[in-house]
Formats: C-alpha cells, structure tokens, sequence
C-alpha cells in the first residue's frame, strides 16, 4: 500500500514513534502541530488520508474537519479521528462532522495501520466510475461527488452524500440501519444506529418538504428510497449551474 497521510497532532513525537511501522508498510508520513498548519500542506502535499487529535491548540480538531468536509476540493479526503478521552460525545461528534473511523490514545501502532488500510480499502472499493443517478428530481454524480435536488445542488457531508447515493443505487431495497452503518461507517462497536438515523434526519431536512418524504422509514428494519431500482444513467451530461 503506497499512501501519504498526514498527521494532525500537537505531540510530534508521537508521529516520530509511529513513522517507523508506517513506512516500512509503504505509508509516508507528515506531521503537523496546528489545523492551521494542515490546512496548508493540504494543497502542497496531497495526503491520501489524514489523522487528526481532536484536542488540537486553536482550531480544534472538530472544527477543522468541519471545514474539511465543507470544502468540495477535499471533502472526501478519508479521516480517522484520534483523541485521549473516551467520552462517547467526543466519538458522536466526530462522526457528526464525517470522519471515518476513530482511534482512542494510546494505542500500538499496528492497530492504527490496520485502521488506515481498512478505511483505504473502504475508499477505494467505492464506485468511482461517472455514475449518474437520477430520481424524482435528485441528481447524483458519483465521480463528481455532487448532488442536486431540481438543480439546486445540495451541500451535504461525506457521509450524508454516502448514504443518499447508496440509496438511490439501492432504489426500492429495504437497507436496514446495520447494513447503512457496515457500508458507510466501517462498524464500530463505538458507534450505535442511533447515529444513522441521526444522518438520515439530517439529510431529509437538507432535501426539505416535500422531497424529504422520498426516503421512508421501514419501522424496526431501517429505511427505503421508494420505486423500481434504477439504472445509472449511461452519459454523463454538464451538472446544473449553481447560479
């Protein structure tokens, strides 16, 4: 596995013991002591993941994947997220903002490279052909990482666009709430259901009304968007203009 990932943690030292089993699997690795500072070696080295201490000086590492998965250049940019409390809030919060998995201090420096490869595979296995899936005035471009409602484009998280996107490939399929939280999250045993459904309330509300009635809820199963499974749509034509 070749990859860069970069390391977002004020205890350098830290990122110094843990570069030794990361490269020698191929991983090369940078750290950096501030969100500050990671928002710029975001653009001058390209990571393909990163891991951010949640507990970070300033800008804290919550904020700084908020404004991570805001902005469209990197919103997919794989995030495992690394704290020293065991808080269950600090875990919800962080899947809140669209990290993909969570790693509590301390720990052996082979369960946090079995951690990037797994959400690596997890990355990479997604469907990254420019597929386009339409219904009842959704539009999802899957290698754009884009989605529209009747041409008004959507500002949804990672895991927001993840779930709206395996929905509409699953069209007319009940997708119970552990299936979802396998195929989005990766399981955790420190993540509940409770936090799909979280997403899904999120994600209808940013659909609003009427359109937020598409995705029903299958009492004691999970949820459904509604209709025949749909075919993706074989041309990829220009996305809706967002003026």
């Amino acid at each position: 596995m070749k990859c860069k990932v970069l390391f977002v943690d004020n205890d350098l030292e830290l990122i110094e013991v843990l570069k030794p089993t990361l490269e020698r699997d191929g991983i090369l690795t940078k750290g950096v002591e501030s969100a500050e500072k990671a928002l710029e070696r975001l653009w001058d080295w390209k990571p393909d993941l990163l891991t951010v201490d949640l507990a970070l000086p300033g800008i804290s590492g919550l904020e700084f994947c908020r404004i991570v998965r805001n902005d469209p250049r990197v919103r997919t940019l794989p995030i495992i997220a690394v704290t020293s409390h065991s808080e269950r809030t600090d875990v919800l919060a962080a899947y809140e903002q669209g990290v993909d998995d969570f790693l509590l201090k301390p720990f052996d420096p082979r369960e946090l490279l079995a951690r990037i490869r797994a959400v690596l595979r997890r990355y990479y296995a997604q469907d990254h052909r420019p597929e386009v899936y339409e219904y009842d005035g959704l539009r999802v471009n899957v290698l754009q990482h884009t989605a529209h409602l009747n041409g008004t484009p959507l500002s949804l998280t990672a895991k927001e666009f993840g779930l709206l996107h395996l929905l509409l490939k699953r069209k007319g399929y009940v997708l119970s709430r552990d299936y979802l939280l396998e195929y989005i999250w990766g399981y955790d045993a420190e993540v509940s259901t409770r936090t799909v459904d979280m997403h899904i309330s999120r994600l209808r509300h940013k659909l609003g009304s009427p359109s937020m009635r598409l995705i029903e809820t299958v009492e004691g199963v999970g949820y459904r968007l509604g209709g025949e499974t749909p075919t993706p749509v074989s041309e990829v034509s220009p996305e809706p203009s967002s003026s």
